[in-house]
């Protein structure tokens, strides 16, 4: 039994194309305007009726919402004016009074009611709001939000869960979907983004990814970006063997906590990071110091600051730890003046605690790994751009220089060592494109080395003489010669994104390619990213879901705010990292962060509905 079609039906056609179809019982076919060339491969009653309201030039007044048609041109019953009271204040020489305003009450306005088509978009608004917030499809069976919503809107039926798990799913999914292919349709580059497995193949992975590629359009990818296992490298033999315009690259945030890694595993670092957890974990497991250190806190600094244990594989977490410890320092000692503490406190965190030789190391360690922990936040978000990256290890190498220890240069072998492992030329090639970056490039070991670097990346994918054309031009561009020689769009480099810098300039070939290096990201953190979502989803309340419903959750999750509020977050978020970078230039300290995961899942929050032109993992979640 089908359900009652509603009035909006009558001004769409059903585009059948046999009689098979004509006969099948589909609730959704596609149909056609009436009123103008507009066509939905799947009708839907409450875009239909938008497109009625909003956009379609021809329709007619009804055809289109009650609350659309002629409000502006009638005048309400409750400013008419009876017309022998108006005559009486003519005729007599009274003094003009005012007039009794006569309002006509209705029985409809005592009774709460709503149209088929209101109810429908009312439905469709709550199912995206329950999606977007991965709420349990069983939240309409509760009680006391049945109750709320009678009293919020009597009128309004709630939908049960088997409504909202499979029909409204599917509308809200088609919904995005459709946004979302648009958004791909416009963007002038793409990237892939990927976080495989290691038990697979490196031939099986790469026919994953030039699948998805070759859906959309291979011509339009301009890179792949993965973690560099040897199954990815191997992977990216293959892609590039297929398509020598995409670049394979590793992923850098992956890098730096290699690097981090490396550097935990010096005997010197080693030994105090063991003290360090040793003094965490003593007061986390014993309740009567733990209470005392809380009471000394409040009375010195007043607030609480809770010692921080590092995580396994979560490097950032152990400059939190030792965040914590230095300023809890004076704390800890005055701890250890309780003489029933003293006594059962252990000997060995009783001399750490008491030690200077610690409380020094704890501070090198700290400024060995912030700077660390800053590129790493900064490479993990979407709007970090590969030409950041060569300006970031270079400053860092410059900062661990500047400190006066005994193992200063064996840290920048490690981060040598690092470099050499992930660079590729087209790194180089984006620094020297990026505007932010021309004065900093402008000394000439560095610019030599950046020529010499652009020119091998172009060689190799464009051919000797068209390498010719682009280095000329690169030339030009950076000598700010015509015509690249327009102050205020020079300017504007502060404010806007590089890949939307270069669309001011005219068309040209450079141009071309930098639109496409400088919209390549750093990480592939929106692919790991999407784990945490399955995770958030699919989780122990939700276990029964189908994956076929997981998978269409985690597709809205992801991508129904970006169209909404994305380029207002892009432009906001990309001066905010701009500012953070300039102020940990000038010393600043990060801020204490007691949950390095915790800070990565908030970042994410931002981070989905933002860089459309950035990567690919957020919007083709379904295949």
């Amino acid at each position: 039994m089908t359900k009652k079609r509603g009035p909006v039906w009558k001004h769409w056609t059903v585009i059948t194309q046999n009689q098979v179809e004509n006969n099948r019982n589909n609730s959704h076919p596609p149909v056609q305007c009436n009123y103008c060339t507009k066509i939905f491969d799947r009708a839907v009653p409450s875009r239909m009726q938008i497109h009625l309201d909003k956009e379609c030039p021809g329709a007619p007044d009804n055809a289109k919402s009650k609350q659309n048609v002629g409000s502006q041109n009638s005048i309400p019953e409750t400013t008419q004016f009876h017309p022998n009271i108006a005559l009486n204040s003519i005729l007599t020489d009274t003094p003009n009074r005012p007039v009794k305003r006569i309002k006509t009450q209705k029985i409809e306005s005592f009774v709460d009611c709503m149209s088929e088509e209101e109810q429908e978009v009312l439905e469709f608004q709550l199912a995206q709001a329950l999606y977007s917030a991965g709420v349990s499809f069983s939240f309409v069976d509760n009680p006391l939000v049945i109750q709320f919503f009678q009293h919020l809107r009597p009128a309004f039926k709630l939908p049960n869960r088997k409504k909202l798990a499979d029909d409204l799913l599917d509308d809200v999914y088609d919904e995005v979907k459709a946004q979302a292919d648009e958004q791909i349709s416009k963007a002038k580059s793409l990237c892939m983004v990927s976080d495989g497995e290691e038990s697979h193949t490196g031939e099986w992975i790469a026919n994953q990814i030039i699948q998805q590629m070759e859906i959309i359009g291979t011509h339009k990818f301009s890179s792949v970006i993965t973690d560099t296992a040897s199954v990815m490298k191997a992977a990216w033999k293959r892609i590039e063997e297929k398509y020598s315009h995409i670049v394979c690259l590793g992923c850098n945030s992956h890098i730096i906590n290699l690097l981090i890694g490396d550097i935990l595993k010096i005997d010197e670092i080693k030994d105090i990071v063991n003290n360090g957890k040793m003094i965490v974990n003593y007061f986390k497991s014993h309740i009567q110091a733990a209470a005392k250190l809380k009471r000394i806190q409040i009375e010195n600094y007043n607030k609480e600051i809770a010692l921080v244990l590092p995580t396994l594989t979560r490097w950032g977490t152990h400059l939190s730890c030792f965040q914590s410890l230095l300023k809890s320092k004076i704390a800890l000692e005055q701890v250890l003046m309780d003489p029933k503490i003293r006594q059962k406190i252990n000997r060995e965190v009783r001399n750490n605690v008491l030690s200077e030789e610690f409380w020094e190391m704890a501070d090198l360690i700290t400024k060995i790994l912030e700077p660390m922990v800053v590129i790493l936040k900064l490479f993990e978000s979407d709007t970090s751009t590969l030409s950041t990256v060569y300006s970031h290890f270079n400053k860092l190498i410059n900062k661990i220089s500047e400190l006066s220890c005994e193992f200063s240069e064996y840290i920048q072998q490690l981060i040598h060592k690092r470099w050499e492992y992930s660079y590729h030329p087209v790194m180089m090639a984006a620094y020297m494109l990026d505007p932010r970056f021309l004065e900093e490039s402008e000394d000439a070991d560095i610019e030599a080395i950046g020529y010499a670097e652009f020119t091998e990346f172009t060689n190799r994918r464009f051919g000797q003489e068209e390498s010719v054309k682009l280095f000329a031009e690169l030339v030009v561009f950076r000598q700010k010669n015509s015509p690249y020689d327009n102050e205020t769009i020079w300017l504007s480099s502060s404010v806007l994104s590089p890949s939307i810098w270069w669309q001011s300039w005219p068309k040209s070939e450079l141009q071309q390619l930098a639109i496409k290096i400088l919209s390549i990201p750093t990480s592939s953190a929106a692919a790991e990213r999407k784990f945490s979502t399955f995770g958030f989803i699919h989780n122990k309340i939700c276990n029964r879901l189908q994956n076929d419903r997981v998978k269409k959750l985690v597709f809205i999750y992801g991508n129904l705010w970006m169209h909404k509020r994305g380029l207002k977050l892009k432009k906001n978020k990309f001066i905010h990292d701009q500012r953070k970078i300039d102020n940990n230039d000038n010393g600043n300290d990060i801020g204490n962060n007691s949950n390095d995961h915790v800070d990565n899942d908030n970042d994410s929050d931002d981070d989905r509905f933002i860089g459309l032109e950035l990567n690919i993992t957020d919007i083709v979640a379904d295949e």
